[in-house]
C-alpha cells in the first residue's frame, strides 16, 4: 500500500477557494514599469519565474536583490516563482527564495501547492522545515546601505537639534546649557524622498549646517521614525502614542503618505485590541506580518523610484568640459572647471512630471559633495561620496590615504546657466560616459538595465570599480542572447581573466553547440592549449576543464544519460547496432574533439 500523499488535490483545492473568496489583489502602480534586467522582457515578476523554472540561480538573486522583485507575487495561473522551483526540481533556488522572504506557510494554498508539486523529497523536506515564513529585508544589500546610512550617517552635511523640555535641565546642574537631541542627516537623500525638505533645503535652510526644531511641534522620538521611514521605508517597532505624535509631524513636514500609514497603523492596533477574543492570536499575528510585509516590498519600491528620479537630477547637471576654455582659467589661482554643453539633451526625459524644468537642471539642487571626471571623455559629473563608496575601489581613494580623499575643492562654472560649483574632484580613467551613467544607476538604485551594447563595457567598469553584483549583471545581460554580441574568443578570454564563470559557460555552451565551425579554428586550438596549461603540475592524461566543461555539454545537447557511457566517455559500442542518430552523433563530435588533442599534442 502506498503513502498516504502529504496533501491531496482536494485539500489543495479548497484552500485555494478559501484564499480567493477572503483575499483581493490589487495592481500596484509601483509594479507597473519595474526595470528588469533583460531589456526585452517587459514585466519583472514574469522574468523571475522563467529564471526559477531554468534554475538560474544567479538570475533570480540579482533580480531579489538588485531589483527587489516581489516573490509572493502569482502570475495568470496563481503559480509563485517558489511553486515554479519546486516544481521544476532547483534545490538551491527555492532555498533561496525561503530564506529571503517566500511564503510557504501550511494551510495556505500556496504552502500546500508547493508541498504538492515539488519533483524531489530533499526540497519537500526543506519545505516543511520552514514553518514561519518571515522578510529578511536585513539581508538585502540595498536595505543594509540604506540604514548605515541613517545609524551611521557617512558623510552626513546636515544636523537637525530639538531642544528637550527646560525642566529636564535641572539634572543637567542648572547651569542653563539644556540638553539636546542632534539627528544626522544628508541633504539630497531628504530632498530626494521629500518635497518639503527639497522646498525648504533650497530655500529657508539653505547653507544652513544646523536646524533648530520646535519641540512644540516635533516630536524627537517621532522625527526620529520619520528619519527611519525616509532611509529605510520602515517604522519600525513604535507604541500608538508615537505614531499619534508622527501624524502630528507629518503634517508639519508635508508628508500625507506616511501620515496615511501611521493612521492605517492605529486602526489596525485599534481593530486588533477590541477584537474581544473574537480571532485567533495566531492569526492576528500571522495578519499583521502579511501586511507589514506589503507595506515593506511597497514602500523598498517607493525608495527606488525616487532615488532613480533623483538620479536623472543627478545626470541631467553632469556635463562636458571645456578644456581649452579651462587651460586659460588655469592661471588663477582657484583651479577651475568650466563646462559647456551637458552630458543629456534638455529634452531628454525629466524627473518628476510636478517638478520644475529649472529644477531638473539645477546643479545646486542635486546637493553633490564631489564630482567625478572622466578622463576618457573630458566628462563631470557631480555626484556623492556615500553612493560613490558602495564601490571598493571609491572607498578607498575617497577615505583611504589617497590624495583624493583631501582634495581641494575646485570652482565649477556652467557656461549654460551661470551656476557655479565648489566641490573636490576625483578622476576617472578608462571609464566613458555613456558607461559611466550605468554605473552611477547602479550605485544609486542598487539595480540597472544595461543596453547589451554595452555590457561587455559595464562588465570591465565594474570589475575596476569593484563592484561584484554590477559585474554579475553585466554577465547576465551578456549571456541573454543566443548569439555573442562581440568576437567569442575575445568574450571568453575576458571571462577567464576576470574570472566571470558564467560568461565563460555560455562561451563554453556556444563552442559545444557550433563544435564543427571552431573545430580547425586555431584560436579555438588555443583555448585548449591555455585551459591544459592552467592545471599547475599537470600529467600528461590529466584532464583539461575546456575539454571536460564541452563534453559536458554535448552530452545535454545530445541528450545522453550518464548511464550509457563507457570509461572513456563514449556511448558504448556494445550497443552500436541500436544507437539512435542523436548518440551516432555524440559520438561523432567526442572522435573531434579527440582529433583536435592529438593535433595538439595533448591527452584528456
Amino acid at each position: 500500500m502506498g503513502k498516504k500523499p502529504l496533501v491531496t488535490k482536494t485539500q489543495v483545492m479548497a484552500l485555494a477557494l478559501d484564499e480567493a473568496s477572503t483575499t483581493e489583489t490589487h495592481d500596484e502602480d509601483w509594479e507597473l514599469d519595474e526595470p528588469t534586467i533583460d531589456p526585452n522582457s517587459s514585466n519583472l515578476f514574469d522574468e523571475l519565474c522563467t529564471a526559477s523554472k531554468q534554475g538560474d540561480l544567479e538570475k533570480v538573486e540579482s533580480l531579489v536583490k538588485n531589483f527587489g522583485a516581489n516573490i509572493n507575487k502569482v502570475d495568470e495561473w496563481q503559480c509563485s516563482a517558489l511553486y515554479w522551483a519546486c516544481l521544476c526540481g532547483h534545490y538551491a533556488i527555492v532555498k533561496f527564495l525561503l530564506e529571503n522572504g517566500a511564503q510557504c506557510d501550511r494551510n495556505t494554498f500556496q504552502g500546500e501547492r508547493c508541498l504538492y508539486g515539488a519533483l524531489t523529497s530533499e526540497i519537500r523536506t526543506l519545505l516543511l522545515s520552514y514553518k514561519i515564513t518571515k522578510a529578511v529585508n536585513t539581508n538585502q544589500p540595498y536595505f543594509a546601505f540604506l540604514s548605515d546610512l541613517l545609524y551611521e550617517h557617512p558623510f552626513n552635511d546636515l544636523s537637525f537639534t530639538i531642544r528637550l523640555q527646560p525642566q529636564l535641565s535641572v539634572d543637567h546642574g542648572g547651569d542653563g546649557n539644556i540638553p539636546q537631541h542632534t539627528f544626522s542627516a544628508h541633504r539630497f537623500l531628504l530632498a530626494a524622498r521629500s518635497q518639503f525638505f527639497q522646498q525648504q533645503l533650497l530655500e529657508r535652510w539653505r547653507d544652513q549646517e544646523t536646524i533648530k526644531l520646535s519641540k512644540s511641534l516635533v516630536d524627537p522620538t517621532a522625527f526620529a521614525a520619520v528619519l527611519r521611514y525616509l532611509y529605510t521605508g520602515q517604522l519600525g517597532d513604535i507604541d500608538q502614542v508615537v505614531l499619534k505624535n508622527m501624524i502630528f509631524v507629518c503634517r508639519h513636514l508635508d508628508m500625507p503618505d506616511l501620515s496615511t500609514r501611521c493612521q492605517d497603523e492605529l486602526d489596525a492596533n485599534y481593530s486588533d485590541d477590541n477584537s474581544n477574543g473574537e480571532t485567533d492570536p495566531a492569526q492576528l499575528s500571522t495578519k499583521r506580518m502579511d501586511a507589514s510585509r506589503a507595506y515593506d516590498i511597497k514602500e523598498m519600491a517607493k525608495i527606488r523610484i525616487d532615488l532613480e528620479r533623483f538620479l536623472q537630477r543627478v545626470l541631467n547637471v553632469a556635463a562636458y568640459i571645456d578644456v581649452e576654455q579651462q587651460q586659460q582659467e588655469s592661471s588663477t589661482s582657484s583651479p577651475t572647471c568650466v563646462l559647456k554643453e551637458r552630458f543629456l539633451s534638455p529634452s531628454h526625459e525629466l524627473d518628476t512630471p510636478n517638478s520644475s524644468y529649472s529644477l531638473d537642471l539645477d546643479p545646486i539642487a542635486i546637493f553633490a559633495d564631489v564630482a567625478v571626471r572622466l578622463d576618457d571623455d573630458n566628462t563631470l559629473f557631480p555626484a556623492h561620496k556615500s553612493f560613490l563608496c558602495r564601490s571598493t575601489y571609491f572607498r578607498n581613494m575617497l577615505e583611504g590615504t589617497f590624495s583624493e580623499s583631501n582634495a581641494s575643492p575646485s570652482r565649477i562654472a556652467y557656461k549654460d546657466d551661470g551656476t557655479e560649483l565648489t566641490l573636490p574632484v576625483v578622476g576617472l580613467t578608462n571609464v566613458a560616459s555613456d558607461v559611466f551613467q550605468y554605473v552611477l544607476e547602479f550605485l544609486y538604485t542598487d539595480r540597472c538595465t544595461i543596453p547589451i551594447d554595452l555590457a561587455y563595457e559595464v562588465l570591465l567598469a565594474a570589475d575596476l570599480l569593484i563592484l561584484p553584483r554590477l559585474k554579475a549583471l553585466a554577465a547576465i545581460t551578456l549571456t541573454v542572447p543566443d548569439e555573442p554580441c562581440m568576437d567569442i574568443y575575445d568574450l571568453m578570454q575576458t571571462a577567464i581573466d576576470l574570472n566571470v564563470e558564467r560568461i565563460e559557460q555560455w562561451c563554453t555552451q556556444y563552442f559545444a553547440s557550433h563544435l564543427d565551425t571552431f573545430a580547425k579554428d586555431p584560436k579555438f586550438h588555443n583555448l585548449i592549449r591555455q585551459s591544459a596549461h592552467s592545471i599547475v603540475g599537470r600529467q600528461e592524461t590529466d584532464s583539461i576543464p575546456l575539454i571536460d566543461e564541452l563534453r559536458y555539454y554535448l552530452g545535454k545537447i545530445y541528450c545522453i544519460e550518464d548511464s550509457d557511457l563507457n570509461a572513456v566517455g563514449k556511448v558504448d559500442e556494445e550497443y552500436k547496432d541500436d544507437w539512435t542518430d542523436l548518440e551516432k552523433e555524440y559520438n561523432m563530435k567526442l572522435d573531434t574533439l579527440d582529433d583536435i588533442l592529438d593535433s595538439l599534442g595533448l591527452e584528456a
